[in-house]
């Protein structure tokens, strides 16, 4: 069976299902599918998959019908993992998916891989007796196999646009479920790490956004001591970052967003303080993380009181609401976090995002943006700097402009106007 699977992979006769098709899926999807593989592209949002119906996918098929991928060969998991209350890991959603395969379409012969974000030991000790559960007969490693590969997908990052010029780490339950993880993304992502276990590949991917969070954390604490020495941060960081070496860039912004920043670090935290571990640096991290709206607040209150203005009853408008520029994601988004307690604290709110059609947020939602109305406002914040918008115009007729985009976009600027982290 190992052979015969290895035959298919090389021939590009296998058949693969990628289970979740949310822009990771869709992006590892379309990178299998462009290498000349017969894709199925599997997920129970009817509402999702009558979405990407209408893109056109060529050579991806699309459905939310178990009975459409009782023929494949190899099924990559690509579901989300959110955290539950009191931060601990929610896996509903791949232990729904696995239950559902693991009773309707799991045989002999074939490969599943992993690719959510999960802590070490998951594939191993969580996903592999949800197979076995309903599926004695297989022996992994033998007659089924079980990889993890954790996703490496930057939407809206045009520099990593495509998923097989991004290296990837692989790993398997034994070293024939390696073999087998290794050689299919070998036919598309053109540079493979090998992970000695699949919970070394478990720990790197929580290191990786873990590191981004710990990092962007210590650069929101120098913007606050920089503010209170009378600094601009991003003049600070634009010279620091002018070194070649031993340094990497982080800007500071509205706060961390997304499916990943926000959670991994506490997917580690939660894994850590189970083995009687203590993580310090995640735990503080996490704190400063999740203020930095607060800050932004507190911030724009002095700013306003600065012009004998009140923060309650103030015209502000929030441009952006996504978790971070040319996406329209706004899972976790910081800047909907803002505009949360802007409402609280009584602001006459306007929202502008051309990336929404609206938020679950009571405001004025504002679908065109004109110069007589960035005039009329009070204070503008520019939370997420989409590359479409037009920066000029937003900083010409502006009363007041708050940047806390995470990009240096108006550091150049040399105006009273012009405020920023």
């Amino acid at each position: 069976m190992l052979e015969q699977l290895k035959q298919k992979i090389i021939n590009k006769k296998a058949k693969v299902t990628v289970v979740g098709m949310g822009y990771v899926g869709l992006a590892v999807a379309q990178s299998i599918s462009s290498a000349g593989y017969k894709i199925i592209g599997y997920d129970i949002s009817e509402k999702r998959v009558s979405e990407l119906k209408k893109l056109r996918n060529e050579g991806i098929l699309v459905t939310s019908l178990i009975k459409d991928i009782k023929d494949s060969d190899i099924f990559l998991v690509c579901l989300p993992t959110p955290v539950k209350e009191y931060v601990n890991p929610d896996l509903s959603s791949i232990e729904h998916s696995i239950n559902e395969l693991s009773k309707n379409v799991l045989k002999e012969g074939q490969l599943l891989i992993l690719e959510s974000t999960v802590q070490p030991g998951t594939t191993k000790d969580f996903v592999l007796p949800l197979i076995l559960k309903d599926n004695r007969f297989l022996e992994v490693g033998k007659n089924f196999f079980l990889g993890y590969s954790p996703e490496r997908v930057d939407p809206g990052n045009k520099n990593f646009s495509d998923v097989s010029s991004i290296p990837k780490i692989v790993s398997g339950i034994t070293s024939n479920c390696l073999d087998l993880t290794e050689l299919l993304y070998s036919q598309f992502i053109k540079k493979l790490h090998k992970a000695s276990s699949v919970e070394v590949a478990e720990f790197a991917k929580l290191f990786e956004n873990t590191f981004r969070a710990v990092n962007i954390a210590f650069v929101y604490e120098m913007a606050r001591i920089a503010n209170r020495l009378g600094m601009n941060i991003m003049e600070i960081l634009e010279a620091a970052y002018t070194k070649p070496f031993g340094i990497m860039p982080f800007w500071p912004s509205v706060g961390v967003g997304g499916h990943c920043i926000p959670v991994d670090l506490l997917y580690l935290h939660s894994w850590a303080r189970s083995n009687d571990c203590y993580s310090q640096f995640i735990e503080l991290a996490h704190r400063v993380n999740q203020g930095m709206p607060y800050y932004v607040l507190q911030r724009i209150t002095k700013i306003l009181n600065g012009s004998s203005k009140s923060l309650k009853g103030a015209k502000i408008l929030l441009i952006g609401a996504t978790y971070k520029p040319n996406v329209s994601d706004t899972r976790s988004s910081a800047a909907l976090k803002l505009a949360e307690l802007f409402v609280n604290e009584g602001v006459n709110l306007s929202v502008h995002d051309p990336f929404l059609s609206n938020v679950q947020i009571p405001c004025n939602f504002v679908n065109k943006l004109s110069d007589e109305f960035l005039m009329k406002m009070d204070l503008v914040v520019l939370a997420v700097a989409h590359d479409c918008l037009d920066l000029d115009s937003i900083c010409k007729h502006s009363n007041i402009l708050f940047e806390c985009s995470g990009k240096p976009v108006f550091s150049n600027k040399v105006s009273r106007k012009i405020y920023s982290l």
